[in-house]
């Protein structure tokens, strides 16, 4: 047997014992994460109708379409098992009641962890953790999953691949989505769901390119302060949307968009690379993430100076030293 199916058989034992079972993900949530819990949340619902199962977490309105949360007391806590998808570090647990339960999982795919699970399924070489749980789904034959479980699987498989562009997809990504996809999912609409975006946000895209800032050395960066927050009714969400935007500019090999939030007033960063690896970056930052796509929370505006010098000293590195920094850490990508 191999480790990750004793990980799986674990988990699936886990699920069976606990009469409740409530499911987080990490703050400011995105479509994997969203797609995960809403995922997990079917499976177990559908293959087991005799628990309680719920979703827990901060709303995002955009991605409502795939599945809504759950509101719950923290008595319902009791003698839960309590499922951590998609984050694996304390502090970006959406709802800190996840300590309450009696029991604790944890599965992510990112590279930035702490041990938050008496169980933990941590593997970094899939793209999601949507994709995780469909490999999941694969462990068990007798598991079924209806067209809303396998809809919602897609949506985060689909939005952490950024529509299978990212360079982590392979074979293996497509084999998992054909395995999930039939007739019975209307890819139309989610699809529609995905691009769809108000009057207000195709402007501000406009805007932004038009003030795109470039200081050299292949970086671009823009920041939303909280007043452009509000004119354009923006979420903190978009710093993830708005980064992919930029990944087809020629010239430009890093970038970023940076997130005023204007009740707390810090500052949410989401990093991106062509080729050069960055999340060395971002944890210098208090941030993580994958070598190419990686975020961080900054205290203020302030600290922007501080992180375009450490990316323009960086970029300045690795363009003197030619490609070898770039094609060690890819071929480990």
């Amino acid at each position: 047997m191999s480790k990750e199916m004793g990980i799986q058989e674990a988990i699936f034992d886990a699920i069976q014992r606990h009469h409740t079972v409530i499911i987080h993900r990490h703050v400011r949530p995105d479509g994997d994460s969203i797609g995960a819990q809403i995922g997990m949340k079917h499976l177990i619902q559908e293959n087991f109708p005799e628990k309680r199962v719920f979703a827990v977490g901060d709303e995002e309105a955009s991605l409502s379409f795939i599945g809504r949360m759950d509101t719950i007391p923290d008595c319902f806590y009791n003698e839960a098992l309590v499922m951590i998808l998609d984050t694996a570090t304390h502090d970006r647990v959406s709802d800190a009641r996840y300590t309450l339960g009696k029991m604790r999982i944890t599965i992510d795919h990112h590279p930035d962890t702490e041990n938050l699970g008496d169980i933990e399924w941590i593997d970094p070489s899939y793209t999601s953790t949507s994709e995780m749980i469909i490999d999941f789904l694969r462990a068990f034959p007798d598991l079924s999953l209806s067209a809303r479980g396998r809809q919602a699987l897609f949506c985060g498989v689909v939005t952490d691949t950024n529509r299978f562009l990212h360079p982590r997809t392979s074979g293996k990504t497509f084999e998992r989505i054909g395995w999930i996809v039939d007739d019975t999912m209307d890819l139309s609409s989610i699809y529609q769901n995905l691009y769809k975006e108000s009057l207000d946000h195709v402007r501000f895209r406009g805007y932004m390119m038009s003030r795109l800032v470039t200081p050299g050395n292949g970086l671009a960066y823009f920041v939303v302060d909280r007043h452009l927050y509000r004119k354009y009714g923006l979420t903190t969400q978009h710093a993830s949307i708005l980064a992919n935007t930029l990944q087809y500019i020629e010239g430009i090999s890093v970038w970023f968009v940076a997130v005023e939030d204007p009740e707390t007033r810090r500052v949410r960063v989401s990093l991106r690379s062509e080729h050069h690896p960055i999340n060395h970056i971002a944890s210098q930052f208090g941030g993580g993430g994958h070598p190419l796509a990686s975020g961080m929370t900054l205290n203020d505006l302030g600290m922007i100076p501080q992180l375009v010098h450490a990316l323009s000293d960086y970029l300045k590195t690795v363009i003197e030293g030619g490609d070898t920094i770039a094609s060690r850490d890819i071929a480990s990508f």
